[in-house]
């Protein structure tokens, strides 16, 4: 799927983005694998973005957050 076709327009991304093709959907970085989206969550005891940087070394191709920089 693509990017575009998940996000249904719901947040501004550039247009490389709209077809960059993810294989699957994942809130936790020790589950990511390559193509996957990462969910940056901000949970009861922890914060997704704490763990971003993991996401993208184990190969998420985007994350999804808050305005953050990463």
């Amino acid at each position: 799927m693509h990017l575009i076709d998940l996000l249904q327009n719901l947040v501004e991304m550039p247009t490389p983005a709209k077809t960059m093709v993810i294989s699957g959907r994942v809130a936790d970085s020790r589950r990511v694998g390559h193509g996957n989206l990462f969910f940056a969550l901000n949970g009861t005891s922890d914060d997704g973005y704490n763990y971003s940087k993991h996401a993208i070394n184990s190969g998420a191709v985007a994350i999804l957050g808050d305005s953050r920089p990463f």
